[in-house]
Order: C-alpha cells, then structure tokens, then sequence
C-alpha cells in the first residue's frame, strides 16, 4: 500500500499547477504506479 499526504507531493512533479494560477491538481496515484 502506498500512503501519502499532501505536504509530500507539494513541489513534486505531482503537484500541477495552472500558468494562470487558477487551479491546481495534486496526483496522489499516478496510472505507472498500477
């Protein structure tokens, strides 16, 4: 099981953000992780 909270994906290739700043997205599950 994987287990992980917010504050880690902050800053990671996880934690997507929009070039306008209006929304963002944190993956916590990614499809390569099955």
């Amino acid at each position: 099981m994987i287990v992980r909270s917010f504050k880690e994906i902050e800053g990671t290739d996880r934690h997507v953000k929009s070039a306008s700043g209006t929304w963002e997205s944190k993956r916590i599950v990614l499809a390569r992780e099955k």
